[in-house]
């Protein structure tokens, strides 16, 4: 749907790869404790993009008749509500034995993270 490009240009990234800037920024040798620091506020800087990308969103919907405020925040509610806690959060991803070693990984994983084989997850989830 949308080219790397495109997605780079509206988030503000140079690339989609935050582990090569992470060594740029970083250098060989570098303290651990500021290399974390520098991980935290890079993650940090990625998520006040994306909030931006999507009041933008919002925004257009909103003023396009797409949904009204009370819809969004109704769907939101329900979304929130199906892991039976309103907590601000949606149900996080159940993990997945790999069937090779046995090894508990992230739902989202394509690949085991201790052996690399393909977990078969072709599906989307944020």
């Amino acid at each position: 749907m949308f080219d790397e490009d495109f997605l780079g240009d509206l988030f503000g990234f140079d690339d989609w790869d935050l582990s090569g800037r992470r060594k740029e920024m970083v250098g060989i040798g570098a303290d651990r404790d500021y290399e974390l620091r520098v991980e935290v506020e890079m993650l940090a800087d990625r998520v006040a993009r994306q909030a931006l990308v999507i009041q933008a969103l919002v925004a257009t919907c909103i003023d396009n008749g797409v949904f009204t405020r009370q819809q969004l925040l109704l769907t939101r509610n329900h979304i929130d509500d199906q892991d039976g806690t309103r907590d601000g959060r949606a149900a996080q991803p159940s993990a997945v034995s790999c069937p090779s070693c046995g090894k508990a990984n992230a739902k989202r994983r394509k690949s085991c993270m201790f052996c690399g084989l393909g977990l078969g997850s072709e599906d989307f989830e944020l």
